[in-house]
């Protein structure tokens, strides 16, 4: 009897041992454009490579990052970085406030070797400080059929920070107005070039665009730019909510209901939580505020904005 016990202990080990040496999958991450020094407020497109070991029954997510701009970040990426100071995760006032994630998140398929996937560093980390950065990612977008998930730790990449001199950040701007035609191949890089700047000129320009009468692509791009100017660091925040207190004044600006739960989320209330046409919360102050607008608007204006008010309101 103790053998039979002491063989099965040892076939149990044994099998441990086995599973342990199995291959399992890697992932590395670069930056897509091979360079390693960035300018404080500028993107950092990173590409994440998930290898696949040879006959492993594994699936990938095609799209790891899941929908994050309205919907919010599905948690399946997390981000180490070192040192622990000077930065900072832009969205996390949002998430802790909004942590409902809406929308559904595709379903998983078998993954070309390598797999690739593009996103930006940027919407975890907020560099506020120059300085030298080792970042690594830790990824659950991985699926075994019969053990879930499995946490990836990517390869560390070294990033160093730099100040970002007005002309750049100028040039940048002017680059972003002329390219954020919804319609124009560039025009989802210029709202993430837009997003990430944190320049009282952007941050007006991000204001701006928190309108809805375009159509879909427009609403798709308002509600990026919401992500943006929840994701300011403090002192540009005051600057986006004098920049909104002022577009309410403006007759041919519509408010729209992305506008009313930005701005409610920058005053110290929860944002809308990323629906193409939101039910955002509602504020009184606020309300009353654009309400007394309307008779200042412009038609088309005032019966957006009244839209609003009736969706947001009592």
């Amino acid at each position: 009897m103790r053998g039979n016990v002491l063989g099965l202990v040892a076939l149990v080990f044994a099998s441990s041992a086995l599973g342990a040496q199995k291959p399992r999958p890697t992932l590395e991450v670069r930056t897509t454009n091979g360079r390693s020094t960035f300018r404080i407020g500028e993107r950092i497109p990173l590409c994440l490579s998930f290898f696949k070991p040879e006959g492993q029954p594994y699936l990938v997510d095609g799209e790891p990052c899941g929908i994050r701009y309205c919907a919010g970040r599905w948690k399946l990426e997390t981000f180490e970085v070192q040192p622990a100071t000077g930065w900072s995760d832009p969205l996390e006032p949002y998430f802790a406030l909004n942590s409902i994630v809406t929308g559904s998140r595709p379903s998983p398929q078998p993954p070309t070797t390598p797999l690739q996937v593009w996103l930006d560093l940027n919407e975890w980390v907020r560099f506020d400080e120059p300085g030298d950065y080792t970042v690594k990612i830790m990824s659950k977008s991985v699926a075994s059929r019969s053990a879930g998930p499995d946490a990836l730790v990517s390869s560390a990449i070294d990033l160093h920070i730099i100040s970002a001199s007005p002309e750049w950040q100028n040039e940048r701007l002017q680059w972003a107005r002329s390219n954020l035609d919804p319609y124009n191949v560039a025009g989802g890089e210029a709202e993430a070039v837009l997003r990430y700047l944190a320049t009282p000129a952007a941050v007006d320009e991000m204001v701006s665009k928190l309108r809805e009468e375009l159509g879909p692509t427009n609403v798709i791009a308002s509600c990026t730019m919401c992500m943006g100017i929840i994701g300011l660091p403090d002192p540009m925040r005051k600057i986006a909510v004098a920049s909104m207190n002022r577009r309410i004044e403006e007759p041919d600006f519509p408010i729209s209901p992305v506008f009313f739960g930005t701005m409610t989320f920058l005053r110290g209330g929860p944002a809308c939580r990323g629906e193409l046409r939101p039910a955002c919360p509602y504020d009184t102050v606020l309300w009353l505020k654009v309400d007394s607008a309307l008779p200042r608007k412009k038609a088309k204006a005032r019966a957006e904005t009244l839209r609003t008010l009736n969706a947001v309101g009592p």
